[in-house]
């Protein structure tokens, strides 16, 4: 029984994992070409987001490796995310005008909506805490 639950745990983080890390793999010069075309960012602005993209990516990243076992405690991945994400913002919000904030914020919860599944493995999982929930990059 325990080989079995073990085998079973195994290819399910084989299959889970990568699909979990491809969001955060997302090159810094992606993420901010994609800004560019939905935000309309001018080239300065482009330039000072780099930095907090990079930032922000590797600090998602560099969690996620040390916190192992994804699936160990939802709530506190899904704090550490969302405190990212406030990070990522304050810094954001220094560069962006407030109109390409609120449509950042607007996208950010249109995809996260359209992708639940993506954001919140907890439904499939079952009830008893164990997910990945709001562990996205801001685009």
């Amino acid at each position: 029984m325990k080989r079995a639950y073990f085998i079973m745990t195994l290819v399910v983080w084989c299959i889970l994992v990568p699909s979990v890390y491809a969001d955060f793999q997302k090159s810094v010069n992606d993420v901010v070409a994609q800004m560019t075309r939905e935000l309309g960012l001018t080239d300065e602005q482009a330039a000072a987001l780099k930095p907090i993209i990079k930032e922000s990516l590797a600090k998602r990243q560099a969690f996620l490796e040390q916190e192992g076992n994804l699936f160990s405690n939802k709530k506190r991945i899904k704090a550490a995310m969302l405190k990212f994400r406030e990070e990522e913002d304050r810094e954001l919000s220094k560069v962006l005008s407030e109109e390409q904030m609120d449509k950042l914020i607007q996208k950010r919860n249109l995809r996260q909506s359209l992708n639940k599944d993506e954001v919140d493995f907890s439904d499939s999982l079952g009830s008893n805490g164990v997910g990945l929930e709001g562990a996205t990059m801001a685009f």
